[in-house]
């Protein structure tokens, strides 16, 4: 999300989450951007219009095939940052798209990650033992119905 700073837009937390979520998948449907910031369909097509006035995104396609892509006229060229970096707004981007509960897929699919292995161990493991994540069902820590929060004791 450090990225975003580079910008003089005002943005709101769910239109940051989606800048962040475009960055990395090159795209966004109203669909996706209803699930990632968990809203319904009309308040989700309220904020990616207030994006598209913004000037952050454009939209591609019409009607159900609609998606949305960033504005390259606008973010010309993002600031370089380094892996550290990355990795920190990595994992303050994980709390912020898990106020409320998420799966280990969807958080990895959030992050653009398909190593669910990899995922576990650089993101998720730490976020656990430092407390900042915890789990739906911590008595069966291997459920497949496992989801994952961020703790409201941080």
């Amino acid at each position: 999300m450090q990225w975003l700073r580079g910008f003089e837009l005002e943005l709101t937390e769910n239109e940051a989450l989606a800048l962040t979520f475009v960055k990395r998948n090159k795209k966004i449907t109203n669909g996706e951007y209803q699930r990632l910031n968990n809203i319904n369909r009309d308040k989700a097509f309220l904020e990616i219009k207030r994006l598209i006035k913004k000037g952050a995104i454009k939209s591609n396609g019409i009607g159900s095939g609609t998606y949305y892509v960033l504005n390259h006229e606008v973010n010309v060229a993002p600031p370089k940052i380094n892996t550290q970096d990355e990795a920190e707004d990595r994992l303050q981007e994980i709390l912020i798209f898990c106020k409320s509960s998420k799966s280990k897929k969807e958080i990895a699919e959030y992050l653009g990650l398909k190593n669910l292995n990899h995922f576990e161990k650089m993101y998720l493991k730490p976020l656990l033992d430092e407390k900042k994540l915890i789990m739906t069902i911590p008595e069966k820590p291997t459920s497949r119905n496992q989801k994952y929060i961020t703790s409201t004791i941080m």
